[in-house]
């Protein structure tokens, strides 16, 4: 089952193709109406991100750069959220003109194809820890409900017994009507208690569909150096997608 990520880097580059404000007008308008009618054809299901880890420094869409420096009006929370509007509404499909001009939005101009929920989830994920504290973690970037489908997380531990458990938990009972997931974590250290933590709170939270362990390769992330945090992987994590 695919998971797709949409952001605004330019390749490798590090270069910024659009900024949110951008997108809020129409300037990714072809690449989105494109892949409405990608995820259509495909006709199984979809989860997609859009801009996720908004409250990152390092994402070019961030309001801010990683030195505090604000980016300007153009990448401001109420930028994103009409970012992620405009997108939402356009990857559905449909009537999308009727729904963008209640937004006070420029139009298509057309009628896509319908990609329900059953079809194409759409996924509003920030980095919970980075408000770590906030009973809403980025409640400032959240575009509504009636624009999400699925609120996520990402987390991550690089120090033994150290991770944003807590932020965790209040992201997820700060939307008590979404699904949630974890759309990813993983360990750079071989910390099993951290792998058993995360088991726990899928076992445990009923809402949640998701959670995607990153084990690129290549990554400081993947298993195959971190035998106890593995072997807590296939004790506990790796039944519960048979369920």
């Amino acid at each position: 089952m695919p998971m797709l990520h949409i952001g605004t880097d330019r390749g490798r580059e590090r270069r910024e193709a659009m900024t949110p404000a951008g997108i809020a007008g129409g300037d990714g308008d072809g690449y989105l109406v494109a892949l409405n009618g990608a995820i259509a054809r495909f006709g199984a299901q979809v989860y997609l991100r859009f801009l996720a880890e908004m409250n990152n420094p390092r994402n070019l869409y961030s309001p801010t750069d990683p030195s505090g420096r604000s980016r300007g009006a153009s990448h401001a929370p109420a930028a994103y959220r009409r970012a992620f509007r405009r997108a939402y509404v356009i990857l559905h499909g449909g009537d999308v003109d009727t729904r963008l001009q209640a937004l006070g939005q420029k139009p298509v101009g057309r009628v896509l194809p319908e990609n329900p929920v059953r079809r194409l989830t759409v996924i509003w994920n920030p980095i919970a820890g980075m408000d770590s504290g906030s009973r809403r973690p980025a409640q400032r970037f959240y575009p509504g409900d009636r624009f999400v489908d699925m609120v996520a997380n990402d987390l991550y531990s690089s120090r033994r017994g150290v991770a944003s458990h807590a932020a965790n938990e209040a992201l997820y009972r700060a939307h008590p009507w979404k699904p949630y997931a974890i759309a990813e974590w993983g360990t750079s250290v071989d910390d099993p208690g951290f792998v058993r933590a995360i088991c726990r709170f899928l076992k445990s939270r009923p809402r949640t569909r998701v959670a995607a362990y990153y084990s690129a390769a290549s990554s400081p992330w993947q298993l195959g150096d971190k035998p106890r945090a593995r072997a807590a992987y296939r004790r506990c994590v790796t039944p519960l997608g048979t369920r």
